[in-house]
């Protein structure tokens, strides 16, 4: 019995063996190819590189290129590998992705090509994956977002820019993407927000991030197609409106618009938003609130108005507000307070008085 075992054991390992040495002589020169069935590996490293590499195994399912002098990804470059499913194309020279680099892998589910030198995105470069869920293009240099590039991909669940230079979003760049869960465009240069950049149907409760960019319009409805987002922020932007820019949302559960430049709020700031928990207005430059601007707002829970110049804050506020900020404004005296309140800061504030049993409707 125990000398059947070790026939066994030897055969398992010398076919480990063979398998281990077809994968190694399918290698690509410079490059190493590791199987684990049904995963193989290749990585290709080497800081000389210009190209990349063919001959890799037709069942490859993950790429690795990094820290090379690839400069470009072109037309057959991935063509025959019907296994691939992910590619870390990080740290390279990367500045052109020809319109057919993805053709021939219909299975590629995530692209990672951070810190590369990419300027453009031809539309349609991805129209081939229906299978992609994630696009991570951080720190390169692409300075538009170009009509039809991120369009008709009905699993894209995910796409990062940040940190690109991007100015421009054209009309009709995001659409159809109903699986849309993460769209980072933070750490830009963006200026304004057209309606129909993001055209639906958009996934629902996705993320939306436009913080640290330029952004000082936007069109209304040019969230729209969101119909509802689990956030959106815009902070640090240079905004001093935001009148019709969320026409056509319905919900969002956290907006953040802290660090811009906004003044003034009207009573149609949010009028069409009939869901949001937090609403963030730190560090604008507003004066005045409208008595209804939060109106429509029933089951907001946060509101964050505090480093702002407001002298009076005489709005009305939901039943469902737990948490309120006021700390650093202009006021001087204590608001009108809603019975769920259980946190209040309004300190800092020249307040010279306070009315006899001013929270006795607080909770403590």
């Amino acid at each position: 019995m125990a000398g059947l075992i070790t026939k066994q054991l030897l055969v398992v390992i010398m076919a480990a063996c063979l398998l281990e040495w077809s994968i190694s002589a399918d290698c690509p020169e410079g490059c190493s190819c590791v199987s684990s069935p049904p995963a193989v590996t290749v990585t290709c490293n080497n800081p000389n590189l210009t190209s990349v590499p063919s001959g890799a195994p037709k069942n490859t399912t993950l790429f690795v290129i990094r820290g090379t002098k690839l400069s470009a990804l072109k037309g057959g470059d991935l063509e025959g590998l019907s296994h691939l499913n992910t590619i870390y194309f990080d740290d390279n020279l990367i500045s052109t992705v020809d319109i057919g680099s993805f053709v021939g892998v219909p299975g590629l589910n995530y692209i990672e090509m951070v810190h590369n030198e990419i300027t453009a995105l031809p539309p349609g470069v991805f129209g081939s994956l229906k299978k992609l869920d994630t696009v991570d293009l951080r720190w390169n240099r692409i300075k538009s977002i170009q009509k039809g590039c991120f369009k008709d991909l009905p699993l894209l669940t995910a796409v990062y820019l940040q940190g690109n230079g991007l100015e421009n979003i054209e009309v009709g760049a995001f659409s159809n993407m109903s699986k849309s869960i993460m769209i980072r465009l933070d750490d830009n240069s963006i200026t304004e927000i057209r309606k129909g950049a993001f055209v639906g149907p958009q996934g629902k409760s996705a993320n939306l991030a436009l913080t640290k960019n330029a952004i000082s319009y936007i069109h209304e409805g040019a969230f729209a197609a969101f119909g509802d987002l689990g956030s959106l922020s815009l902070a640090n932007n240079s905004l001093n409106s935001i009148e019709g820019a969320f026409s056509g949302l319905k919900s969002v559960s956290t907006l953040d618009l802290s660090y811009n430049k906004l003044q003034a709020l009207s009573d149609t700031a949010f009028s069409e938003i009939t869901e949001m928990s937090t609403l963030n207005l730190e560090a604008n430059e507003i004066k005045v609130i409208s008595a209804k601007t939060f109106a429509s707002l029933a089951t907001l829970t946060g509101l964050s108005v505090q480093n702002n110049t407001l002298a009076s804050f005489d709005v009305s506020l939901p039943s469902t507000l737990s948490t309120l900020q006021l700390q650093n404004n202009l006021l001087t005296s204590v608001p009108s307070l809603p019975s769920g309140l259980t946190y209040l800061d309004i300190s800092s504030n020249p307040i010279e008085y306070l009315e006899g049993k001013q929270f006795a409707k607080c909770h403590p």
